[in-house]
């Protein structure tokens, strides 16, 4: 079969597209005989044989074996020669990047109506032909050029010309009730959040839109559970619901991998999950996962330098509850070793005032006069906290120690004893009292630090390393990333490599590999190349 043509105005790459048509013809024949499909979408083409792409489509075709044409899918190049205008070609031209949701709604519709299209996935950076201002004044994609020439850069009206268009298989079946009310709700509630959670590079932003999204979640499954009948979203037909389900349903996983979030997959929506994936359009069109979550490895954008002070944060938070779990355990009696499990949450509280007072100490020095340039006086309360709670906690670290060394000498008895158990309430306070503080500095100075420049913030880490952890970096380093989640991991790394210079950036490095777990290792040179370099 010759090599597939590249649209108006690009030029392809190498790529060509083979089939067997006795294959072909034998696959149809089988598929024939084979019970309906839930979905009265038409049957798939042949696989292609790609050189350069892993995620070009298998697009459906037209339903008898001598209508049956290869689909054409180019990954393209700018061209010196493009041609301007909307010139009818007599084919759906598609044009996306990367891995764009609403592109994959589009592709969805095309292969559902069984239109034969061509799908250009356009190089990063490349420079456009004249036409694609015309197209798509605000370079927006997927950018969907019809057989009559005319363009089309809005993914819910592309959809809608196309059931005009192509009204047979409808997207609003008469099964599917309240269908198109239900997609409006979901590209209004869904989507958003869903772009937020992942995509935001901001963390107030993300923690905002993480119960919204949750929200919508439950609101599907609550729709899910209310139907008389399935398999699909509103009964026993595919409709334009499921078409804007699918790509989020496909991209959960990646709410989980980068950003810790933990779905309860309800069994009805996990096994509703299952039937899109096995739907033809669905099934047709899907992208690689492997190759979806590489590409979102270096999408996805990072935070600003000085968000290291705020992951900081996260991992005091989290060995401040690991040092409340163990004593609250010792307290109750539930532990193997009582003076093993003392041993190490005296070693762990220790570590964690080390970090705990450098963390204020830079604070001081480093951060808050940068602040105070934007904004003065809106640090002095902060301060005025540093000052008390270094004293607290110097001051309960007197009585925890003296209370755990009873407990590591053999003194069961008093790990179990009321006068214990007041040690413990008191972590709970100091604890508290420490989260307040931590809030507050986020919900403002954090805030106000955003604002600071680049290259501002680059210097500031740099100086905070140096000045505040380079010493003690050993202890400190591997003991911070343990109470990171993976994502948060890769980003406190991330504000590493791009602020403390390359030789101490190879320290760290060297100290991570030798120090961490290797499935810990392996995952987070995953999500930070750099690391592997």
């Amino acid at each position: 079969m010759p090599e597939v043509a590249a649209p108006r105005g690009f030029n392809k790459f190498k790529l060509s597209v083979k089939t067997s048509l006795d294959n072909l013809k034998a696959k149809l024949t089988k598929k024939k005989a084979s019970p309906a499909t839930p979905v009265p979408v038409q049957t798939p083409n042949p696989v292609i044989n790609q050189a350069q792409t892993t995620d070009a489509p298998q697009v459906a075709a037209a339903a008898e074996p001598s209508a049956i044409t290869p689909v054409k899918i180019v990954i393209s190049e700018p061209s010196a020669s493009a041609a301007t205008g909307s010139v009818p070609t007599g084919t759906y031209n598609l044009y996306s990047r990367g891995f764009c949701p609403f592109t994959q709604q589009v592709r969805i519709a095309l292969a559902f109506k069984g239109a034969e299209f061509t799908f250009t996935k356009l190089v990063p950076n490349q420079s456009l032909p004249e036409w694609w201002a015309e197209a798509s004044p605000d370079n927006s994609v997927p950018v969907l050029q019809f057989p009559d020439g005319s363009f089309s850069n809005s993914s819910a009206g592309i959809i809608e010309r196309l059931e005009a268009d192509i009204p047979q298989p409808s997207l609003y079946p008469s099964t599917a009730a309240d269908s198109k009310q239900w997609s409006q709700t979901l590209r209004q509630e869904l989507y958003p959040a869903f772009n937020k959670v992942l995509m935001g590079t901001n963390p107030t932003v993300q923690s905002e839109f993480r119960p919204k999204l949750t929200a919508v979640i439950e609101k599907i499954v609550d729709q899910l559970n209310a139907r008389t009948e399935g398999p699909y979203f509103l009964g026993k037909d595919f409709s334009i619901a499921d078409l804007v389900l699918a790509p989020i349903m496909q991209r959960l996983s990646l709410a989980t991998f980068f950003r810790n979030i933990e779905f309860t997959f309800d069994p009805v929506l996990a096994s509703y999950i299952d039937t899109l994936n096995e739907t033809p359009a669905v099934k047709a069109v899907a992208y690689n996962p492997d190759e979806m979550k590489k590409f979102f490895v270096a999408a996805i954008p990072k935070m600003k330098p000085l968000s290291l002070g705020k992951l900081q944060h996260n991992a005091i938070r989290f060995h401040f509850d690991k040092c409340i779990l163990a004593a609250t355990n010792l307290n109750h009696g539930f532990v193997e070793d009582a003076a093993v499990t003392a041993e190490g949450l005296k070693k762990r509280f220790k570590t964690l005032l080390v970090l705990v007072h450098k963390h204020s100490h830079f604070e001081d020095s480093l951060v808050y006069p940068a602040i105070e340039t934007l904004k003065p006086g809106s640090t002095a309360r902060a301060s005025e906290e540093h000052v008390r709670d270094g004293k607290m906690l110097a001051s309960f670290e007197v009585a925890l120690n003296a209370a755990l060394d009873r407990i590591i000498k053999g003194d069961k008895k008093f790990a179990r004893s009321s006068d214990f158990k007041g040690v413990v309430e008191k972590m709970r306070d100091v604890w508290i009292t420490e989260k307040l503080h931590m809030a507050g500095e986020e919900d403002v100075l954090f805030e106000i630090s955003q604002q600071l420049s680049n290259e501002k913030q680059e210097e500031l880490v740099y100086n905070i390393y140096i000045k505040t952890f380079k010493a003690d970096n050993e202890e400190l380093l591997p003991f911070i990333i343990e109470g990171l989640s993976p994502q948060d991991r890769m980003q406190y790394m991330y504000n590493l490599e791009k602020s403390i210079g390359a030789s101490n950036w190879m320290d760290c490095k060297s100290l991570l590999s030798k120090k961490m777990a290797l499935p810990d290792w392996i995952d987070l040179t995953y999500r930070l190349p750099a690391l592997a370099l």
